[in-house]
C-alpha cells in the first residue's frame, strides 16, 4: 500500500507523543514492506534525524517566507503528487485534516487529542478564539474524514458518543522490546521512594492530585520523592496561572523537599528513568492514551496510573500495575505506600512487561493500521460512486462559516466598544 503521512509534529522534534507515534508507525509500515512517505513542516536536522538513512521517504516543507505551514500548504503539496497515494493519515490535533478531503486518496484521521478535548478537559470555559477556530476544524476533519482511528477503547467511546460515528481501534505504533530490567524492581528501599512522571504540568495530567498525595504519604513518616519531567502549563479550573509556582507557594515543603522539575528530556533520558525509578505514575484526570505509561512498562517499572488515562486499558489491577480513579488522592496515597512493598514491585513490573511485549507486536500494530487505512479506501470508494454531495465542498463552506462568525463577534465588540464612546473597559 503507498501510504502518507501527514505529520506537523515529527522527528527530529519530540514536544510530544505524536511525532514518537508517527516515528514509529513510519518504520512499522515500512519495514512490512509498504510504501511510506512522510509530509511535515519540522525542519530537518541531519545531526540529529538522518532523513537520507530512513527505510521511508520524509518530504519537509519549505515555506520561504518562514511563516509557519498551513492546513493549505499541506494540500497544496499533496495535490502536486497527483495521487501517489492509496491513503493519507493526519492527526486531529489542531485540524489539519480539514483540509485534506476531496483528495484522490482516501482521508484517515487518529485521534490523538484535539485541541477542543484539551480545553474542556483543563476547565478552559472561555478558549481564546485561535483554539475556537482550530476546534471547529478538528470536528469537521472527524465528520468529513473516510475513516477515524483511536488508540484506547476509552477516547474510542468519547468520540462516538460526541460525534455519532464509531470510530475504528487500533493499537499503538509502539516498538516493544527494552532488553534491560528496571534496575530497582526487588530492592528494599531505606531512604526515599523514587517516583517518576513525564507529561504537561498541569491540571490534566493529575499533578495536582500526586502533590498533594505525596505530601500525605510524607505526613506518616515515609519518605518519597517525585521527579516529573513536562513544560510548566496553567490550571484554568482551578485558576491557576502556573502549576511550577502554584506548587512552589502551596506546598513548599513538598516542593523543595520531595519535587524535581525538569521542563523536558530527550527519548533516552526518559527511557533511562524509568529503568532506574522505584515506581512510575500517570495520574491522568483524562489522556486520549499516555504514551509513557507503555513505556513505563516496558522498562518493567511498577506502574501506578488513573482510570482517565486511556492506556489504562491495558492493566489490570494489581496484577500488572496499581490502577486507581482519576482524582482520587486518597487512592494515590494508598497506591503509593504499597510500593514500598518490593515483591509486589517486582510481580507487577514483570508482569507490565509481559504485557507489552504481547500487545504491541509488530505484526498486529500494522494488521490494526492496514484495517484502518482499507476502511477508509472503501468509503472512498462508495463516496465517490454516490455523489450525494462534496465532502470537501461541505468542509470548505464550514471552514469559511466560521471564520466569518468568529470574525464577525470581534467587530462587532469593536462597534460596541465605539459605541461606549471610545471607552478602554477596564
Amino acid at each position: 500500500m503507498r501510504i502518507c503521512i501527514a505529520a506537523s509534529e515529527f522527528p527530529p522534534v519530540f514536544g510530544g507523543g505524536i511525532a514518537t507515534f508517527y516515528g514509529n508507525l513510519a518504520d512499522l509500515l515500512s519495514s512490512a514492506g509498504h510504501e511510506v512517505s512522510v509530509l511535515t513542516d519540522v525542519p530537518a536536522e541531519p545531526a540529529r534525524f538522518d532523513d537520507d538513512a530512513l527505510p521511508y521517504t520524509v518530504k519537509r516543507l519549505s515555506l520561504r517566507t518562514g511563516r509557519p505551514a498551513t492546513g493549505d500548504d499541506y494540500r497544496r503539496a499533496l495535490e502536486a503528487e497527483g495521487g501517489a497515494f492509496d491513503v493519507i493519515e493526519a492527526a486531529d490535533y489542531s485540524g489539519l485534516g480539514v483540509h485534506l478531503p476531496g483528495l484522490q486518496p482516501a482521508l484517515a484521521i487518529t485521534c490523538h487529542g484535539t485541541v477542543g478535548q484539551v480545553d474542556h478537559h483543563s476547565g478552559r470555559t472561555e478558549p481564546p478564539r485561535k483554539n475556537r477556530l482550530r476546534s471547529h476544524h478538528e470536528l469537521l476533519a472527524l465528520l468529513t474524514a473516510d475513516e477515524v482511528n483511536c488508540h484506547s477503547p476509552a477516547n474510542q467511546e468519547d468520540w462516538q458518543r460526541f460525534l455519532g460515528r464509531r470510530p475504528m481501534f487500533s493499537r499503538a505504533p509502539y516498538l516493544a522490546g527494552e532488553s534491560r530490567e528496571n534496575s530497582k524492581l526487588s530492592e528494599a528501599i531505606d531512604s526515599d521512594l523514587e517516583l517518576f512522571g513525564v507529561g504537561r504540568l498541569n491540571n490534566w495530567k493529575g499533578v495536582l492530585e500526586l502533590a498533594e498525595a505525596v505530601d500525605r504519604v510524607r505526613a506518616t513518616g515515609l519518605r518519597v520523592r517525585l521527579k516529573w519531567v513536562g513544560r510548566d502549563q496553567d490550571a484554568p479550573e482551578e485558576g491557576i496561572r502556573s502549576v511550577l509556582e502554584h506548587l512552589r507557594t502551596s506546598r513548599p515543603r513538598f516542593f523543595h523537599e520531595a519535587f524535581e522539575w525538569q521542563q523536558s528530556a530527550t527519548p533516552s533520558e526518559v527511557r533511562s528513568a524509568h529503568l532506574s525509578c522505584h515506581a512510575a505514575v500517570v495520574p491522568s484526570r483524562w489522556d486520549t492514551f499516555n504514551f509513557t505509561a507503555v513505556e513505563a512498562l516496558d522498562c518493567s517499572a511498577p506502574l501506578i496510573v488513573s482510570r482517565g488515562a486511556g492506556a489504562s486499558y491495558l492493566c489490570r489491577p494489581d496484577e500488572n500495575a496499581l490502577v486507581v480513579d482519576a482524582r482520587s488522592v486518597d487512592q494515590l496515597t494508598d497506591a503509593i505506600i504499597r510500593l514500598r512493598d518490593p515483591s509486589l514491585r517486582q510481580r507487577i513490573g514483570r508482569a507490565g512487561k509481559r504485557t507489552v511485549e504481547e500487545h504491541f507486536t509488530a505484526d498486529a500494530i500494522v494488521a490494526d493500521r492496514l484495517a484502518v487505512y482499507e476502511s477508509a479506501i472503501d468509503r472512498r470508494r462508495y463516496r465517490a460512486k454516490h455523489r450525494y454531495g462534496s465532502v470537501a465542498g461541505i468542509a470548505e463552506a464550514a471552514k469559511r462559516n466560521a471564520r466569518i462568525a468568529l470574525g464577525s463577534r470581534l467587530r462587532s465588540l469593536g462597534r460596541r466598544l465605539l459605541g461606549a464612546g471610545g471607552r478602554t473597559p477596564r
